[in-house]
């Protein structure tokens, strides 16, 4: 979809009614919202009431005779600003206090919704324009909650009221004074539009350049050696400079408002002097009327000018809000059954039924029709050519998507009758893409099983021959392993991951090339450790190194998403066929051909 195109389509969506989706998040704080609302009420009726006893205080001068009387009748200015000043500080804290815990409670709703979507929509969403959402867009929120109630409202009643006291104080006049009001609405109107459309195009740039900064620190390495820190400099140049034109475009619009908002005032002033002036000298207004309407113009200006600009921010809000919202309302593809059956006593037994499946947006399927049967305790490898849909097995198993065409049978229950806790609660994983995370060693471990005890995590590291490395640590098990474990090597990062997955004692052990990044020694101890497991539970292997599965009860050919070839090691090296191939140049002296 073009930039326009997803503009059209959010502008339809970008507007007032989307602030709706709002009141969940505003309902469990409407008690301190009603106090909030009366004490800006009360401040508002406190600045009304100070331009109007402007009046009796400009003609009470003219009156009196006394210093005593004078000092008396000032002393209502500092009194009417403590009240005042007491009121904008309670209603200031109690907006700032819900504004803080609905952008809190918004912040956990957004991550949490995101631990639901399904692995699909992290394929069609880049990682730029999530980050965007979920950080950039929550913040404008958060500026704007703090800001609309308190200036916003408040400053709207103030404005309400001031105008309220101009038309009882002289209605004839308060008339003439606000012709210029229309004329206001509907300037702020047409710079609102140019400001929402500016703000959308600025925000998707913007998804651009978080791609652009995640995928440089992500690819770093690979992006020095292959000396491509130049065009990767150019394309970011180019996206900063596209910001920068819509930033400005955005920013035109922004400050043109309140100059806008100065000249109509300056208008309402030259009415105000010309007009007023003139009925005092013809003795239709008294001095105290005409300080009135003074009064106010100096009152109700600064509250105008806060509402022009709080109207800009509004624009650029509505757009956020409605991004956040469009995440918030993504549907995951995969969910749990309304009524799930448990897997009671599992014991391993895997059963594919005509399963077909393709990738969003794929026009050729990645899997065809495939019909498999993998008994408990069975150990079964995947290998073929890149693309053959062996990786694809191991995610249909763990269910991060579900296959378009077929079934998937756990102990001959239909795996989207099976919840997703209940389902991986049955799996260990080691991938090939190893993750781990920004903690310590032990705590990375602990993620297969929280409560392990010590023993439970030595067992495991000495399995998955990583007891050594972690000894020699300093800092041993509390060793700190960076953001991706860039503290340790890739080949102690997938011991640490063969751990994290041994740890949990799973039905069905899924091994996705789990020593690729081993070297020889590591890799046939660990070999004989897996080689333990094989017949205790169901282990499922992807690998491209054909002498790390001959141990296989079964061996699946994948060629073009279909099996080509099924069966034992030495039954598929006396069929002569694919597999025979592909061993013979892994092991014949050949030139290698690896199969990933």
């Amino acid at each position: 979809m073009s930039k326009k195109d997803k503009y059209k389509e959010i502008e339809q969506y970008a507007s007032y009614k989307v602030f709706l989706k709002l009141i969940p998040y505003i309902k469990p704080y409407k008690e301190r919202l009603l106090w909030a609302g009366v004490f800006m009420l009360l401040t508002a009726a406190v600045n009304s009431a100070g331009v109007y006893l402007l009046k009796p205080v400009i003609d009470g001068v003219a009156r009196i005779s006394s210093h005593k009387d004078l000092l008396l009748l000032i002393l209502i200015i500092p009194i009417v600003y403590l009240f005042k000043s007491a009121f904008t500080y309670a209603n200031g804290y109690l907006i700032s206090y819900v504004g803080q815990r609905l952008v809190q409670k918004l912040r956990i709703d957004i991550f949490k919704h995101l631990h639901k979507l399904s692995m699909e929509f992290y394929w069609r969403k880049r990682t730029g324009e999530i980050l965007t959402k979920a950080m950039s867009d929550v913040g404008i929120i958060q500026t704007l909650i703090g800001e609309i109630p308190v200036f916003l409202l408040r400053d709207l009643f103030t404005t309400l009221g001031v105008v309220f006291v101009l038309f009882y104080t002289n209605a004839k006049f308060a008339s003439v004074l606000f012709i210029i009001a229309p004329l206001a609405g509907l300037l702020l109107s047409l710079l609102g539009k140019k400001m929402k459309k500016a703000t959308f195009r600025a925000q998707l740039i913007t998804q651009n350049i978080f791609h652009r900064f995640t995928e440089a620190v992500e690819g770093m390495s690979i992006i020095k050696a292959f000396n491509y820190e130049k065009l990767s400099i150019k394309h970011f140049r180019k996206d900063n400079e596209d910001i920068f034109s819509e930033t400005m475009r955005l920013t035109r619009a922004t400050i043109l408002a309140s100059p806008l908002m100065e000249l109509l005032g300056s208008l309402m002033l030259v009415i105000l002097l010309y007009f007023g002036g003139k009925n005092v000298l013809d003795g239709t207004m008294t001095i105290g009327e005409f300080g009135v309407f003074c009064g106010a113009f100096f009152m109700i200006y600064r509250p105008l000018k806060n509402i022009s600009r709080l109207y800009s921010k509004i624009q650029i809000a509505i757009v956020s809000w409605s991004r956040i919202v469009e995440l918030l309302e993504e549907k995951p593809e995969v969910v749990d059954p309304k009524k799930p059956k448990k897997l009671k006593n599992f014991k391993g037994g895997i059963t594919f039924k005509n399963v077909s499946y393709k990738y969003p947006k794929s026009h050729d399927d990645v899997l065809k029709n495939i019909n498999l049967e993998i008994k408990p305790n069975q150990s079964i490898a995947f290998v073929g050519p890149s693309g053959s849909g062996k990786t694809t097995i191991i995610n249909i198993l763990l269910r991060l998507f579900d296959p378009q065409k077929g079934q998937v049978l756990f102990d001959g229950i239909n795996i989207k009758d099976i919840t997703e806790e209940d389902l991986r609660n049955q799996m260990g994983l080691v991938s090939q893409n190893t993750i781990l995370f920004d903690d310590t060693i032990e705590n990375n471990i602990r993620v297969g099983k929280p409560d392990a005890t010590e023993e439970q995590i030595n067992k495991a590291m000495q399995t998955s021959d990583a007891f050594e490395f972690v000894e020699k640590k300093p800092q041993g098990m509390q060793t700190l392993i960076g953001e991706r474990g860039v503290k340790v090597s890739g080949g102690q990062k997938q011991r640490l991951a063969i751990a994290r997955a041994i740890i949990k004692q799973p039905q069905i052990l899924l091994l996705d090339e789990a020593t690729s990044s081993l070297d020889s020694r590591s890799e046939k101890n660990v070999q004989q450790s897996i080689e333990k497991l094989l017949g205790t539970r169901t282990v499922i292997m992807v690998a491209h190194r054909l002498s790390t599965i001959t141990h296989a009860d079964k061996i699946c050919v994948l060629q073009d998403g279909e099996i080509a070839e099924l069966g034992s090691h030495k039954e598929l090296l006396a069929k002569d066929g694919i597999y025979k191939k592909l061993y013979d140049i892994q092991n014949g002296g050949e030139k290698s051909e690896r199969i990933n």
